[in-house]
């Protein structure tokens, strides 16, 4: 149940933030450096999902080949949009907005395809297979996968589908990245802004109340017994305790700041002298040092490229003249609303 709860939840993210226009950096908060392509692209077309009343009873619809949408010329139908409604429908149930959202993906898909196709790219057969595989793997096996299935509320070639789309993305993902490189002085440049957030170090700790029990703790570890060992015997700190005087990643911005102070300018695997804090005595072992523009390259990279890409997208769409369709084969124009 876990491992199913966990392949929902990972499906479900993948295929909503490849439809969202909002970040998030290093720390996990979000950052609004743009409006989504939905929220953008609604200004800028002359109508809007949310005025279709006819999409919340889609069943009369899934095969009428009238106009649904015109996307710079090219005609959608009703059908055409809700087979694509129907793959995505299930793992976004919860989403807000299900249907705007639905329509921003489905113009991404299309921006998305049409790039990949002028670069003969595809998406194999064995690839998909392959995924697919990892899925079932993951989930313990083809009993599983059907139950997995059944909770999507979709079947197996729906999900391959899903899985075939999601690959494209991924695709369009590292294409956009090998030909737009983040600059060196872009990374040092963010960087040089957000390095306290960006800056770490893995630590282990063991607190104590009093200074001479702080010393023996010292002298212990400096003679090379077992951290953990003497974490059990000594340490206050139960939580910590209970992983082995483990703290994790320890950031400037998410600790004591005498704390910090006294880790960062440890070398790795050295062993601090006792450091006072309101909290007592704690003496701080630092197994990777994590500070520096260079120990962050990648996730800075990441970081910049992954805006980058998100704002090409949005401007993309924007660009976009789309039309939407009433049942009457009317134009909506939100003006009117």
């Amino acid at each position: 149940m876990k491992n199913k709860k966990l392949v929902i939840l990972v499906l479900s993210l993948s295929l909503v933030l490849s439809a969202c226009g909002q970040n998030k950096n290093e720390t996990g908060k979000e950052t609004n450096t743009q409006e989504s392509a939905g929220e953008t692209n609604a200004k800028n077309t002359q109508g809007t999902l949310k005025t279709i009343s006819d999409i919340k009873d889609p069943e009369n619809f899934r095969d009428k080949k009238d106009k649904f949408m015109v996307i710079d010329g090219k005609e959608v139908s009703y059908g055409q949009f809700y087979k694509f409604y129907d793959l995505y429908s299930s793992v976004m149930s919860m989403r807000q907005n299900l249907s705007r959202e639905l329509v921003n993906l489905f113009v991404r898909d299309k921006i998305v395809q049409d790039e990949l196709n002028k670069e003969k790219i595809e998406v194999t057969d064995q690839e998909i297979v392959d995924e697919v595989n990892s899925y079932i793997s993951n989930l313990g096996g083809d009993d599983k996968f059907q139950e997995y299935l059944s909770v999507l509320g979709t079947d197996a070639e729906t999900f391959k589908q899903n899985i075939k789309n999601t690959i494209a993305n991924r695709k369009h993902i590292e294409l956009f990245k090998k030909n737009n490189p983040v600059k060196d002085e872009e990374l040092k440049k963010y960087y040089e802004e957000n390095k306290d957030s960006i800056d770490s170090v893995e630590a282990m700790h063991i607190l104590v109340k009093d200074e001479s029990k702080a010393k023996e703790v010292v002298e212990k570890l400096k003679k090379g017994e077992d951290f953990k060992k003497v974490s059990d015997e000594y340490s206050i700190d139960k939580a910590a305790k209970n992983k082995g005087g483990q703290l994790g990643k320890v950031s400037k911005n998410g600790y004591d700041a005498t704390f910090v102070e006294a880790a960062f300018k440890l070398k790795e695997n050295e062993i601090s002298e006792p450091v006072k804090t309101k909290f007592g005595y704690h003496i701080i072992k630092v197994t990777k040092n994590n500070v520096g523009v260079d120990k962050n390259k990648e996730m800075i990279s990441n970081t910049l490229a992954d805006k980058a890409y998100n704002d090409d997208i949005t401007a993309k769409i924007n660009k976009l003249k789309i039309e939407f369709y009433d049942k009457n084969g009317k134009v909506l124009d939100t003006k009117q609303q």
